[in-house]
C-alpha cells in the first residue's frame, strides 16, 4: 500500500502529473451516508469541491466497486 502524510492546509495531495483512473467510468461508490453538499465526487475527483463528508455522525464505510479487475 501507497501512503502519503500530508501537513494541513495543503491545497492538493495529488501531483498535477499523475495519471488518474477515470473511475466514473470504471467503479461504483457505495457509501453509508452523504452530505448532499459535499458528495463523494469531492473526494474522488482531483479539484472538484472540498471533499466527502458524511450526512450522520458514527463510523462510515466508503468502498470502491470496480467493474472489472485492474492492472497499473
Amino acid at each position: 500500500m501507497r501512503k502519503r502524510i500530508i501537513t494541513q492546509g495543503t491545497q492538493s495531495i495529488i501531483p498535477p502529473d499523475e495519471d488518474w483512473m477515470g473511475l466514473e467510468n470504471s467503479a461504483q461508490a457505495e457509501l453509508t451516508s452523504e452530505d448532499a453538499s459535499h458528495p463523494i465526487e469531492s473526494a474522488l475527483t482531483p479539484g472538484l469541491g472540498s471533499g466527502w463528508r458524511a450526512s450522520e455522525p458514527g463510523q462510515q464505510t466508503v468502498s470502491l466497486l470496480f467493474d472489472k479487475p485492474l492492472r497499473r
